[in-house]
């Protein structure tokens, strides 16, 4: 899975192009969709050089970035499930007759 950094889509597939944008300031490496490359090939033939395109300074693109913090899985520590089973194994059958088969 990744975001496509023109359009903040995430895609499944793993066909994606590395890409760099470039003007007199800035150069930001970008990963894109293929719909994406497809548009900056038509936009910007004459300025591509080996997947570098550049942009005339008049025109902006929003870039979408996302860090791998944001997918991290923190699980609950103290779930109320976890006790009460907790709880069944320390007490055993006495206290939870009716819960047993």
């Amino acid at each position: 899975m990744y975001l496509c950094q023109l359009d903040g889509k995430l895609y499944d597939d793993k066909i994606y192009h590395d890409i760099v944008l470039k003007n007199k300031n800035k150069e930001i490496n970008c990963k894109v969709c293929s719909y994406c490359w497809g548009q900056l090939n038509f936009k910007y033939t004459l300025g591509k050089v080996n997947n570098i395109y550049i942009i005339p300074d008049d025109v902006s693109h929003k870039i979408y970035k996302i860090s791998s913090t944001t997918f991290e899985y923190k699980p609950e520590k103290n779930k109320p499930e976890t006790k009460v089973l907790e709880d069944i194994l320390k007490n055993g059958k006495k206290k939870y007759k009716d819960l047993l088969l």
